[in-house]
């Protein structure tokens, strides 16, 4: 039988009337944009020398049509909206570390490479507020496509050992041309797989992708033998498992029902470990690991160290503003020989030996310690409402998605101190896509929408 549709009765004149549909809150087409872009630019394939030209390419333009969408759909009577959203949880570190950016520009020395980086921070910024303040019945499609894509690289990187592009000291390189960026990438994935692979029972369909999708990303992120995303992965499962503990599991039916992590754990180092023995990289990765144990006397590990040191250098000189941002790999060789001079840099593009090697380092660099207190303030901000969030939150998908985005983060905070691969956007994107998934997890908009939280999912 068809329903009436609900009728409130008004005062005058005996009639009824429908109430109005309240007025939309979030575009969708800005989320598939944002999507897409999530889609796209990590499956292109990558330069081991340069950055990546149709990455760069793909994120601008994609990139900008994110932003014209925005600007042809806003809404100017929701000013005050947005207001109360933007100094909610690390919201107004982010909007402080697009106008450092912004501020910074104005000191650089060469525009060009600063409007390329400018316009790589305010996309990724926006695609975190699309996120951030989409609506809970999208949450598991942006799982799926972060698992897709995960899965995807995953696959493409191990199809390559055999190939010319497999190098048996760095590891596989897959779609992004670089083991550090490979490696970065499924660092941030893997414990979103891993979560919603545990503890999210409720759709069978996305439980069994995300732990084979765990599986696949394992298995490359070993072969990728990217020793800083090792380090990190290990401290983001660590922070997964202690999170889990604390906050997720009921602790006597977790004594009496210990299968119910350890099976789907097994069952991903079984996988990966068979793999890794049938591909006969044993011994390179037995090598890789060995490594770990002697970093001081590393050759790759002697020439970061240098990198610090003239990055350091060049902190000291602008500490507060910064060189300008985007002028690292153009301003570097001034205070150390490591990299290759301006005039190769601009006719050739950047690589990695204009590369700090150090995502805070090289930020600092730039657009110095005023805009890397901003960044630091809204990484903090996102560890702090997500941890909060955990304790008020009930089992379901947000609960899962929450878990992995927060050690995900948690490792990626490691990830940084020693990687290039955060100042390229097909990372940086992904990066700033997961703070903005969990600040959805977490109930942001809810917060600030004045609406009471959805705790179940």
């Amino acid at each position: 039988m068809k329903l009436k549709e609900n009728r409130i009765p008004l005062l005058h004149g005996g009639r009824s009337e429908t109430p109005p549909r309240p007025a939309a809150t979030h575009s969708y087409t800005m989320l598939y944009v944002v999507l897409a872009m999530l889609v796209i630019v990590p499956l292109l394939t990558g330069n081991a020398l340069l950055t990546g030209v149709g990455k760069v390419l793909a994120f601008d333009i994609l990139g900008s049509i994110l932003l014209a969408v925005i600007i042809a759909q806003s809404d100017l009577g929701n000013i005050r909206n947005i207001g109360k959203s933007w100094i909610a949880g690390p919201n107004l570190a982010v909007v402080l570390l697009v106008a450092a950016c912004i501020l910074s520009y104005l000191t650089a020395q060469y525009k060009n490479f600063a409007m390329t980086e400018i316009l790589r921070y305010g996309v990724c910024a926006v695609a975190y507020a699309v996120v951030a303040t989409s609506t809970n019945r999208k949450l598991s499609t942006m799982l799926t496509v972060i698992l897709f894509v995960g899965a995807a690289v995953s696959l493409i990187g191990l199809a390559t050992m055999g190939s010319g592009n497999y190098k048996e000291v760095d590891g596989v390189t897959g779609s992004f041309g670089t083991h550090e960026q490979l490696g970065s990438f499924l660092m941030l994935c893997l414990p979103i797989a891993v979560s919603i692979g545990l503890f999210y029972k409720d759709d069978s369909r996305l439980n069994t992708g995300a732990l084979a999708a765990a599986v696949a990303i394992a298995a490359c992120l070993l072969v990728a033998r990217c020793r800083s995303a090792w380090i990190a992965e290990a401290v983001a499962l660590t922070v997964l498992a202690a999170l889990s503990y604390r906050y997720f599991f009921d602790k006597k039916q977790l004594a009496r029902q210990k299968y119910l992590i350890v099976a789907p754990i097994l069952l991903v180092v079984i996988c990966g470990g068979y793999f890794v023995a049938s591909s006969h990289s044993a011994d390179a990765l037995q090598k890789r690991a060995a490594s770990l144990g002697g970093l001081s006397s590393d050759y790759s590990v002697g020439i970061r160290q240098q990198m610090w040191k003239d990055a350091a250098k060049m902190i000291s000189a602008k500490p507060i503003l910064g060189h300008g941002i985007g002028q690292y790999p153009l301003a570097s060789t001034r205070y150390g020989h490591t990299g290759m001079p301006a005039e190769y840099v601009i006719n050739h593009g950047a690589d990695l030996r204009n590369n700090a090697h150090s995502y805070y380092l090289q930020m600092i660099a730039e657009i110095g310690l005023l805009g890397f207190g901003c960044y630091a303030a809204a990484v903090i901000g996102f560890f702090t409402v997500g941890i909060q969030a955990l304790g008020r939150m009930q089992s379901g998908l947000r609960k899962a998605a929450l878990l992995g985005t927060v050690a995900a983060m948690a490792g990626q905070v490691i990830d940084a101190i020693a990687s290039p691969s955060y100042v390229f956007a097909s990372v940086s994107l992904l990066q700033w896509v997961l703070m903005g998934l969990g600040m959805l997890a977490a109930g942001l908009p809810e917060r600030w929408r004045g609406e009471r939280s959805s705790v179940r999912r």
